[in-house]
This record gives C-alpha cells, structure tokens and sequence, in this order.
C-alpha cells in the first residue's frame, strides 16, 4: 500500500462496514507499521473491522479501495462480496493504474461484469494489472491486461476479453510461488540507513 494508491474521492456514505479485505491482502511496508501480504493485521477485528479505527496507521487513513472511490460500483463490487479488491494509482492527470486483485480466486474474474470493468479501464487508458494473491509470505502474481485485451475491447469482443481473462489467470495459477525477501519488507528509511 502506498501514499499514491489512496483515493482523491471516496464516493459519500460509502463505509467500509465489516469488509476487512485491504487488512489482510495488502502488504504494508511503512515506517510504522510493516505487515505481509495474506496475513490478518494485528488490529483487525474480524466481522467488524479495524480495533483501532480512530487512532489507525496514517497510512491506512489514506487507503481507500477502488469500490469505495469509484461511484459508478454498486455495492455488489465490495471487495468481500465481490472477491476483487481494487487498488488504484493516480498521477497529475488523474486515474493512471488499476490492479484488481483477485482475492477470491479465479471464479472472482470469469464474470461478463468483471470483463466489462476490466474493458472500461483499459479502453480509458488507465494501465491495468490482473493479480493473483499467493499464500501469505508470498509474491502476488500479476499480469498486464491493456496489451492483449486491446484487440479484443477495440472489436467489442467481450467474449474474447473473458477468455484472455480466464487464461491470463491459469497462467498466474500455473506459477511457482516465490517467497518475499526480507529486504522487500524493509522501510524505504530503514532499507536506505544500512
């Protein structure tokens, strides 16, 4: 999770509630807190969401989804119910990355509506990145999507798009886990100091 993933806009009356996807998934590396990918935070209350919520990490204060700053996600796409977390990275221009992390799996990606979100970020320009979250402790998968969809979203072809879908995530699957290095892990502060 970094500063540039947070959101410019949460969409009003959009709260997290008792999704606590972003807790577990996402690998925090901050000074003040560092936390592997996969592994509940420490802080997490299961069902309820952050035990710590008013006095939390700035840099969980700065996090926001991409279900909680895009309005056009109905609360079917949150990422407990819908199985994809979407984090999103802006630049001076705007909207620059989406990474849709499949966080239940496969069966999260293999819908025409999944198909369709992914179409609309690639054919907007924004750089898109299928992932596969490994065991805890271990790299994420990730795949770009804007290069071999292009065809496709250019012919309109949403079964196409779902089938480039489908085997850009057996091919995540197909991958050999690779643990995390400690030095991954490390504060850019930390790591620059040794």
């Amino acid at each position: 999770m970094s500063a540039e993933s947070s959101s410019h806009y949460t969409v009003p009356g959009r709260d997290c509630g008792t999704c606590t996807v972003c807790c577990k998934d996402l690998a925090i590396v901050q000074p003040e807190f560092t936390k592997l990918p996969g592994i509940l935070c420490e802080h997490c209350v299961p069902g309820q969401g952050c035990g710590i919520y008013e006095t939390r990490f700035s840099i969980c204060r700065q996090y926001d989804c991409g279900w909680r700053s895009l309005d056009n996600m109905d609360d079917s796409w949150r990422p407990d119910r819908s199985g994809v977390l979407i984090t999103l990275e802006f630049s001076d221009q705007g909207l620059a990355g989406a990474n849709l992390i499949l966080v239940g799996g496969e069966a999260a990606a293999l819908s025409d509506r999944f198909a369709g979100m992914v179409a609309g970020f690639v054919e907007s320009g924004t750089e898109t990145f299928l992932v596969m979250p490994a065991d805890a402790g271990m790299m994420a998968f990730h795949i770009p999507l804007n290069g071999a969809l292009g065809p496709a979203i250019h012919a309109r072809d949403l079964g196409e798009v779902k089938a480039i879908i489908a085997e850009a995530c057996a091919a995540m699957m197909a991958q050999e886990p690779v643990p995390i290095s400690p030095e991954l892990m490390q504060p850019a502060a930390s790591a620059t100091a040794s």
